[in-house]
């Protein structure tokens, strides 16, 4: 879970539920950056309990980066959230989720 917030003047990523939920439908870009430090790491986008876009990223002797990236139509409503698809994870605290309107769609 992400616990610190950077930015998030609207309030649309909910921290408790580590999920952001769409206020304007339109379409949108969402990006995560995790590091990824001894163990492998296997993450998604995930929209409404679909997985969008995944990645695995294979540790080495150093930390790593693993980078997801999506564009999505989102209607009024719709959660958004970045989840580790194996419970044995690698990945770090220096991670990041971010999220943004490209344009609206009415």
């Amino acid at each position: 879970a992400f616990q610190e917030i950077l930015y998030n003047e609207d309030g649309d990523y909910n921290i408790a539920s580590s999920t952001f939920i769409c206020r304007i439908a339109g379409v949108h870009a969402f990006h995560a950056y995790n590091e990824v430090n001894t163990r492998n790491a296997h993450t998604a986008i995930i929209v409404n309990g679909r997985r969008v876009y995944s990645n695995f990223q294979s540790y080495s002797s150093y930390p790593e980066m693993s980078t997801l990236g999506t564009i999505v139509r989102l209607k009024v409503g719709d959660k958004v959230w970045v989840q580790a698809i194996d419970s044995d994870t690698g990945i770090c605290r220096n991670s990041y989720f971010m999220g943004y309107l490209i344009y609206e769609c009415k």
